[in-house]
């Protein structure tokens, strides 16, 4: 496929090249790529990335980076491209051997030469060739050192935690600052609401907010649905009606609701006011007159702000480098009161962000998810967000 295509991507597929938007308007889901937990939603002129997953319309994309320039093509680049260090005592061993295998083996024939020729026999000269190789092994070196690390990733292994090379059981007791995703890492991907905004009943807008989403299997939708406590009847719901990149309409008792996003308001002249907080921003509008706007946010996962806290206990500098937005990323930071908090941040800026603090001292970086491959390959460490977890429940002593 070339630069300038067309394709056309239904709902429930992935977008397979980066484009721009040519006919429709649909949600996609990022959180692969982005690490953003909130749907993206794109309309015509807006630029797609390959990897995003589809939700509800149906998208004309005219594709405008080929597949070795792609979103996709760049992370798995990065993960293949990562180098894959060892220890540095095991460096040391291989650099040494590269050195002393050769001279010994060199010697050992020359002993076998010299030998044989001043006792006129070849098998004394082997004899004493084999006795030199065994004396100039060394084993206690060679043999004790590896040994040392396979032995702390078998006891590692048997508490459940995979540990992919020598390098990281050195590394890890000298981790100085530990760099942490947001979405899917310290988040739970679970959306609640947390304001109501402009209601003059809050009730009410959670109510009809809920019965709009009734049918709905979205994150969003599971948020707004526990917000009410009370429940309908499939009867009570009439009218569907799904708008692709704007929200829902649903007739309930005679009354049409609506619940979206600004772009569904302005479309159905309901006047309302922009809302610029921080989180995922549902309008509702009942028979033509707005109702309010909800503010739902990702929760964070209960042992977050116990696993930040120990960590900076133990003299370890605590970061945030997230997809989401700035200002969502910073409201995190400051709930769990890490150091320093960096959002809008794609797989190829985490990693380029990571290594700029790695520059300050061994890095560790724990993550969930496709886009953070990269970046867990390429931090001294890398970790995922239930291992971390683990080893502070365990209390293991390489990061205690």
């Amino acid at each position: 496929m070339n630069v300038g295509d067309i394709i056309r991507v239904k709902p429930g597929e992935k977008i397979p090249l980066d484009g721009v938007v040519l006919t429709g308007s649909s949600s996609l889901d990022t959180a692969s790529l982005t690490g953003e937990s909130k749907p993206r939603d794109v309309d015509v002129i807006d630029e797609v990335i390959s990897g995003s997953l589809n939700q509800t319309g149906v998208l004309e994309i005219r594709v405008t980076k080929e597949y070795g320039e792609s979103t996709v093509a760049k992370i798995l680049n990065l993960v293949e491209n990562s180098d894959s260090h060892k220890a540095p005592q095991e460096k040391f061993i291989t650099k040494f051997s590269k050195y002393y295998t050769p001279i010994v083996v060199f010697s050992a024939i020359a002993v076998m030469i010299v030998v044989g020729i001043l006792y006129q026999d070849i098998n004394v000269g082997i004899a004493r060739a084999c006795t030199f190789l065994v004396i100039s092994c060394p084993c206690a070196l060679v043999i004790s050192i590896p040994l040392s690390f396979f032995a702390g990733i078998g006891g590692l292994s048997s508490r459940g935690v995979l540990v992919k090379g020598a390098d990281v059981i050195d590394s890890l007791a000298k981790v100085e600052q530990v760099i942490m995703d947001k979405t899917g890492t310290l988040t739970s991907g679970k959306f609640a609401v947390e304001e109501v905004l402009h209601a003059a009943d809050q009730e009410q807008i959670i109510q009809d907010a809920a019965a709009a989403e009734h049918f709905s299997n979205h994150p969003i939708a599971a948020g707004i649905k526990q917000a009410y406590h009370g429940t309908f009847t499939d009867a009570e719901i009439q009218d569907v009606k799904e708008i692709p990149g704007r929200g829902l309409q649903i007739t309930r008792n005679g009354d049409v609701i609506l619940a979206g996003n600004e772009k569904l308001m302005k479309e159905q002249n309901i006047v309302c006011k922009e809302e610029n907080t921080d989180g995922t921003l549902v309008y509702v509008a009942k028979n033509g007159v707005y109702e309010g706007c909800l503010v739902l946010r990702d929760q964070l996962k209960e042992d977050s702000a116990r696993a930040v806290k120990e960590l900076q206990a133990d003299g370890r500098k605590c970061i945030i480098v997230s997809g989401d937005n700035q200002n969502i990323t910073d409201q995190v930071g400051r709930k769990l009161g890490v150091d320093q908090a960096v959002g809008g941040c794609l797989p190829e800026d985490k990693v380029n962000t990571v290594q700029k603090f790695m520059k300050n001292g061994l890095t560790a970086f724990v993550g969930d998810g496709v886009n953070d491959a990269p970046v867990i390959h390429s931090a001294d460490v890398g970790l995922r967000w239930a291992v971390l977890v683990l080893m502070r429940r365990l209390k293991l002593p390489m990061l205690s």
